[in-house]
């Protein structure tokens, strides 16, 4: 794929500007001289080029010198309703990516930072360049709350196209990353940039420096909070585009480098900290960031000896040792030119940013005279310097063609370079449109030179020959990027969610006798009225303040705590809530949560009974709070005591502390409309709750609430804005400040019916329209609140608002056409990973609300055809309420106390160390924590905490680390679904022909196979990769490729071969003719197994071919031309997953052959045993072994224990040695929901149980209830279900390849299924009985469903059937054969032609059953979508079992 030109470029503009000022210091470097470069030129030149990206609208005169550009992209965003114009095109197409754009930033302003000076009247430029990202990417970043946009324009469309940008016809897609889809990456590279460029204008425009600033800040943020890579988010948008190979862990630390040199904030050092060692390196592009970060770094460590920074200057250090030709380490390879050389594809891109690495590491060394040592090898700045020097004259000419591979630079430069705006003519010489196919035939096949010269690109360059065609067609070589040139030159609150939670109880309270009826699997219904008791109760555990005595504080382990707070400002600032399970008060939840519960008071009030006055005496305990810091000073409103930064340092009880108690404030010229709209509605809210038994006090409620919101709306702006990282990221107002005013408005009309208010939401338009309610997101609370009067008193002028609350509920019952809500297995709404039951808590007050006023006037609403009553409100209510106290899969209790089984180490300071009366000695801030690490319960029982809830598998570890699940706060709820899968409609056809595809799977096979083929059916295919092994004089000829590459991959070779075998195994009787087939493909790959196991004495190798390289090329295996690299574990590389897997197989296919073939089987089970003792004995994973040549494409995620245990159930079976009984009784194991290549563990639950389900044998009693939990949480009416199912049926796993994940669970079902049959056995899942028609029936609907009897009904196995997908992702199949094509098809050239045509494979891979359809039974048949269209070895390894269990050939 086209790699971006433009990021290294950036790095290239900035070490120029370095040897500018090195010049005279380098002069006696000895390298053969074509005559000094030019290097202000070759600077001036290199920071032109951005000029030639830009995307939007260009300014005028001499700030757009490449004249032949004009304006494009002006609609960029539009799609999404936002403007996303600006920003720069990577490389040579029209497509912006902002994961390289932000990386072009972030190196274009460190080496602004660095090397200022240095630049000269470059250094306006070079800012100007910067400007024009950075800009963009804070439109990427502001436009959307809870949004990060990551690009615009799509990739595969665009790379179909040869057109000028500002021709551009091609879709402009807009593609982002949010909670639900996270992108670590992008946003850690995001405030890596933002944070960079916001010190480039510290001093020249400081209010510009504020705002990216505090961008990166929330950018960060949003980056560790939601985790994930962006790569798994959106597919092919990035894919094989920009993907981020290295993980996102590099990003991470990356950004948080960034912002700890921007803000110099502990809070980044800390989390530095927390990421624990990263990689080690040998290179730093876009993608991998680890040593730009360690050389980052370094730089407190060398020009200020700070020690806490020593281990990044060790692994900056390690860096450059891996670089220099003549280090001990070294793993750099140089051309014979002496040009660094790391991949083919874009080479000049490592190039340039290493030699920024060295350049700045060198500048740092000298400022000290600092030296270090490669081995013998000492390393002076000078050392580093030359190497630099050489790289960078290479590129402007010093080398073997003399040729400079920057544009417009010498007399000897590139002048084809695939560039869609260089090679087309411009707009002033050709005015008429060049649509999307018109710019290939006269413009981009013409070998005539480009008319439009893009001075300063710096092009992908030379081969590792120093060779460089010049030619348009060769991306890899001719494409500029602009990541070349950019190298020249904690917890959410607590309170907040339990008021929600205490109220909506008393709505359970009342409804009890409507809701009776509800069918829900029930362990005992909930004593709501014992849990109202006690949701109450929490809140005298967060008190704050001088507490009082007796009966008005029962949580007695709590003492007075915060007697000083306001001091600093001088004011009376004592009361109120700490937030959560720290000790700050924080008022934007606190506010929330005093609202909610005035507004539960007042809906609810009379069915509390007696806890109506504890409700109010809550409510009081903040509101009075809430009006000192209204009414202390004039002008200003307070909003929060406590550092949060300093404090989430500390574990600390409330009664102990001694860290800051900062005063936080908002004011006319520091606003904070959210906090303030808020506070007006707490106040409005609880003025009501007290009109009737304390007039004086409700009066004075309402007067503040008042005044508070004419502040709000007078003094408009978000307080995150105003006071950062005080309350940035705990709460920041991501959703802005309209949401609080509206809220306030409502609740200051509803208080008063004064029409001011009502005039005021008339003003504010429509709101949003959301499909969550929290303490930042109010706009849904609203709408309810608004329709009350809509529906109680037909007031018409109302009924916008009852709409669109209306609109909500739609948007959260699950049967409706419009829901944007998931749900667990076990029925809980899951909205957000962090502290889910807030939104859940929330969501539930909002249905059980408007279901009363909706039960009042018997009012109903539709959502599509679904109609709408009160009890569908209630109900769902009920299910979520009824969860959180314990009808759940865990049967835990979510709320502290309530009973008897609830989380017992909540993450909360005040209840997890000990208690003034038992321990009355200090506590200090470091002190706590080995209480805080302790694995003890503890001490202090918070009653009635609703904790942050399970996690979306429905899991909770009760583990006090993991805040956000175990953090009480007031924003949480919980529903269960029922168990029953009668929404799932089986789409039910004619009986599939099972012999006919079983056939077919095991044939697919031979389409697959390396080497010198034999008895080749698919004809197509030819003998390939003859010489495997010949790098490490072995042969390593043989065995499959494993998908759609032409890679040997030995993990997933291996479970395809053991799960073949066991299929043979369990089904020989009914695969008739078939079993010789399925025997011959189990003896290829064996035959190449034993090759790897046997070559060499302590290697075991386990994969020939880069697939790093491979994955950059299409072409047919037979035209091979890819390196061949072999790789291997050893005993100091260890690999126990893939010995344990290959011991696997390798037994397994012993007694495949114990009859046919005695002495092939005898060397298969002798080799099997040693490589499993290899296994055993040189303890480790293979990912870390191999790094990149395995990741992320067969990482061993669940780490080597399932292998070991998986491998001696192999051999046990195989041998029936006790030796590997006693080492699977060592062992242990995991509880899985997942079967797999990389998880084993079912698998050999399944294979150990079959001794205790037929031969009776206890000792294996274990792994048969270990099987058996495993078919609970596979079948869809058990109550421990943690599968999904898409409405079709089909078990829903991953959304990668999910059909490997179908095949092998399905494989499980039916070998279990037949042992039970055999002894008429049967076990339960909770109530269900499962019987071995139970897992037998549900096999088939899998297997029928790959078959075709699907939504589609389509066959998801090529061939089979009438439709079936025809534009797999598979080189050999979508290729034409040797036969029809003899001439070689290269690397590159099989991508236009083929990979992005829109015709059927061109070859019939008769079998291959591919990745599959999506989660919403979708399948689109492209062969660009890998995730669905690829078929691969381990589907059809486990799938064939399956289908022989159902065709029963005789």
């Amino acid at each position: 794929m086209a790699m971006s030109s433009t990021s290294a470029l950036s790095f290239f503009s900035l070490f120029i500007s370095v040897l500018i000022s090195l010049h005279s210091s380098i002069g006696n470097v000895q390298v053969v001289h074509a005559g000094n470069p030019d290097y202000r030129d070759a600077l001036a030149k290199s920071i032109l080029f951005f000029q030639g990206q830009r995307s939007g609208r260009l300014p005028s005169g001499a700030s757009q010198q490449i004249t032949w550009r004009s304006n494009s992209g002006l609609s960029d965003g539009r799609l999404a309703q936002v403007d996303l114009t600006g920003g720069y095109y990577d490389a040579g197409d029209n497509v912006k990516f902002n994961f390289p754009m932000a990386f072009t930033t972030t190196m274009l302003s460190w080496g602004a930072l660095e090397y200022g000076k240095k630049l000269g009247p470059q250094l306006a430029s070079t800012r100007e360049a910067i400007r024009w990202s950075a800009t963009y990417l804070l439109k990427c970043a502001r436009a959307t709350p809870g949004r990060l946009y990551v690009g615009v324009g799509d990739p595969n469309a665009d790379h179909k196209c040869w057109e000028r940008p500002e021709d551009m016809d091609t879709s402009r897609t807009v593609y982002w990353v949010s909670p639900s889809n996270p992108g670590s990456d992008v946003a850690g590279e995001t405030a890596a940039a933002l944070a960079a460029a916001s010190m480039v204008f510290r001093k020249v425009d400081s209010k510009y420096s504020r705002l990216l600033l505090s961008t990166a800040k929330k950018v960060f943020q949003f980056a560790i909070q939601y985790r994930g890579a962006y790569s798994d988010s959106l597919g092919s948008a990035v894919c094989p585009f920009y993907c981020s190979y290295s993980g996102y862990k590099d990003e991470l630390v990356w950004g948080a480098a960034w912002l700890l040199r921007a803000t110099n904030d502990a809070f980044y050092f800390n989390f530095l900290k927390s990421m624990g060692g990263g990689d080690s390196p040998d290179i730093f592009s876009w993608d991998n960031k680890f040593a730009g970060a360690y050389v980052l770094l370094s730089r407190r460590a060398v020009l200020d000896n700070d020690k806490n920074f020593d281990s990044y200057k060790q692994q900056a250090e390690q860096f450059m040792c891996s670089i220099l030709p003549n280090s001990p380490s070294s793993s750099t390879q140089y051309t014979q030119g002496g040009l660094i050389y790391k991949l083919p594809g874009s080479n000049l891109q490592y190039v340039t940013s290493i030699t920024f690495l060295l350049t700045t590491y060198s500048k740092y060394m000298s400022s000290k005279k600092h030296t270090f040592n490669c081995g013998n090898l000492v390393v002076t700045p000078t050392t580093l310097k030359s190497l630099a020097k050489r790289q960078v004259d290479y590129i402007l000419g010093v080398n073997p063609l003399k040729m400079s591979y920057m544009v417009g630079y010498g007399p000897y430069y590139p002048k084809r370079i695939h560039h869609r705006g260089s090679s087309l003519p411009s707009l002033a010489s050709h005015p008429q449109s060049i649509g999307c196919n018109g710019g290939f035939e006269p413009f981009f096949y013409s070998s005539n030179p480009n008319p439009n010269i893009l001075v300063g690109a710096v092009v992908g360059g030379p081969n590792q020959n120093d060779g460089f065609p010049d030619d348009r067609a060769d991306y890899s070589h001719s494409e500029p990027a602009t990541y070349i040139n950019d190298q020249v030159p904690m917890a959410m609150s607590s309170t907040t969610t339990l008021s929600f939670f205490s109220l909506f109880i008393c709505v359970l309270i009342s409804l009890g006798s409507t809701i009776g009826n509800v069918q829900l699997v029930q362990a005992g219904n909930p004593n709501y009225r014992d849990a109202l008791a006690k949701s109450i109760l929490f809140f005298h555990g967060q008190r704050s303040g001088k507490l009082p005595s007796g009966a008005a504080q029962q949580m007695t382990w709590r003492s007075n705590s915060g007697l000083s707070d306001g001091r600093l400002a001088q004011v009376d600032l004592t009361g109120g809530y700490y937030d959560a399970g720290d000790n700050v008060k924080f008022n934007l939840p606190m506010a929330f949560t005093t609202t909610m519960l005035s507004w539960g008071a007042l809906e609810y009030g009379e069915k509390m009974g007696p806890q109506l006055a504890s409700t109010q005496e809550a409510i009081r305990w903040s509101a009075t709070y809430l009006l000192k810091c209204a009414t202390a000073t004039p002008g200003k409103l307070y909003v929060g005591v406590g550092d949060p930064n300093a404090d989430h340092k500390c574990w600390v009880r409330p009664e102990d502390m001694d860290q800051a108690r900062t005063v936080y404030s908002v004011s006319s010229s520091n606003p904070g409309s959210d906090v303030a709209g808020e506070t007006a509605a707490a106040l409005a809210a609880a003025s009501m709750v007290f009109r009737k038994v304390d007039p004086k006090y409700s009066a004075l409620l309402l007067s503040t609430a008042k005044k508070v919101f004419q502040f709000a709306i007078q003094y408009r702006g978000s307080y995150s804005d105003s006071l950062g990282s005080a309350v940035c990221p705990f709460y920041c107002s991501y959703s802005g400040f309209k949401d609080e005013l509206m809220w306030g408005a409502a609740w200051l009309l509803t208080a008063t019916n004064d029409t001011f208010y009502s005039n005021f939401l008339n003003s504010m338009g429509g709101g949003d329209s959301p499909d969550i309610f929290s303490w930042d997101n109010k706009y849904a609370g609203a709408y309810v609140l608004l329709s009350r009067k809509a529906i109680l008193s037909n007031d018409k002028k109302f009924d916008s608002y009852k709409q669109q609350a209306e609109q909500f509920m739609c948007r959260i019952l699950p049967n409706s056409p419009s829901s944007s809500t998931q749900y667990t297995q076990g029925g809980l709404i899951y909205k957000l990973p962090g502290s889910n039951l807030q939104y859940v808590t929330s969501i539930t007050f909002l249905l059980t609300t408007y279901s009363k006023l909706m039960s009042s006037t018997k009012h109903t609403f539709n959502c599509g055809n679904l109609v709408v009553t009160p009890s569908a409100l209630s109900s769902l209510a009920k299910r979520q309420v009824d969860y959180i106290l314990g009808e759940n899969p865990k049967r835990m209790s979510y709320m502290v106390g309530y009973g008897a089984n609830y989380p017992k180490r909540i993450h909360h300071r005040g209840s997890s160390l000990p208690s003034l009366a038992t321990h009355p000695q200090r506590i200090g801030c470091d002190a706590g924590f080995q209480f805080f690490y302790s694995s003890n319960p503890n001490p202090n029982i918070l009653v009635g905490a609703v904790v942050g809830g399970p996690d979306q598998n429905d899991g909770f570890p009760d583990d006090r680390n993991d805040y956000s699940h175990s953090e009480p706060a007031t924003y949480i709820n919980v529903l269960s679904l029922s168990t029953s899968i009668g929404n799932v409609h089986f789409v039910q056809a004619a009986n599939p022909n099972y012999r006919d595809a079983l056939a077919k799977s095991i044939l697919f096979f031979q389409g697959q196979r390396s080497g010198k083929l034999s008895s080749q059916q698919i004809t197509w295919r030819s003998n390939s990769a003859l010489s495997d092994g010949r790098l490490a004089n072995v042969d390593l000829t043989g065995g499959y490729y494993d998908g759609g590459d032409n890679v040997k991959f030995n993990f997933p070779m291996a479970f395809t071969t053991t799960m073949l075998s066991w299929g043979s195994l369990e089904y020989s009787k009914k695969m008739g003719s078939q079993l010789t087939n399925a025997r011959t493909a189990i003896r290829w790959s064996a035959n190449y197994l034993l090759k790897c196991a046997r070559a060499t004495p302590d290697r075991l190798y386990v994969g020939v071919g880069d697939p790093n390289v491979d994955h950059k090329c299409w072409e047919r295996p037979e035209d091979m031309d890819t390196a061949r690299t072999v790789y291997w574990v050893s005993p100091s590389n260890p690999g126990s997953d893939v010995a344990g897997e290959t011991a696997a197989a390798l037994a397994a296919a012993s007694m495949v052959f114990r009859k046919v073939d005695p002495k092939y089987s005898k060397l298969l089970i002798r080799t099997a045993k040693k490589v499993f003792q290899f296994a055993i004995q040189y303890r480790g994973a293979y990912s870390d072994s191999l790094g990149s040549a395995v990741c992320p494409f067969y990482c061993s995620y669940s780490g080597y224990k399932d292998e070991l245990v998986w491998g001696a159930a192999w051999l046990l079976r195989a041998t029936n040695d006790v030796f590997y009984f006693n080492f699977l009784k060592s062992m242990g194991g995991d509880s899985p929901d997942i079967f797999s290549w990389d998880n084993k563990f079912a698998g050999a639950y399944v294979l150990l149980s079959r001794r205790a389900v037929l031969n009776n044998d206890k000792k294996f009693d274990s792994y048969k209830q270990k099987a058996e939990q495993f078919m609970c949480r596979i079948l869809p009416n058990s109550p421990s279900s943690s599968t999904q199912y898409t409405k079709g049926g089909l078990m829903f796993k991953l959304p990668q390849s999910n059909l490997q994940y179908v095949a092998s669970i399905t494989f499980l079902l039916t070998t279990y299924s037949k042992y039970m049959s055999a002894t008429k056995h049967t076990f339960n899942c909770g109530n269900p009985v499962v019987t071995s028609s139970t897992l037998r029936n549900l096999a088939k609907r899998q297997v029928d469903y790959i078959l075709g009897v699907n939504p589609l009904k389509m066959s998801y196995m090529v061939g089979y059937g009438p439709s079936y997908p025809k534009r797999i992702h598979h080189r050999g199949s979508s290729l034409p054969s040797l036969a029809s094509h003899p001439t070689t098809i290269s690397c590159k050239a099989g991508f236009q032609s083929f990979y992005y045509s829109s015709n059927p494979n061109p070859n019939i891979l008769v079998g291959a059953v591919v990745g599959g359809p999506n989660q919403n039974d979708e399948f689109h048949d492209d062969r660009d979508d890998y995730s669905h269209s690829e078929p691969a070895t381990y589907i059809n390894g486990a799938i064939v079992g399956p289908i022989a269990y159902f065709a029963n050939v005789k």
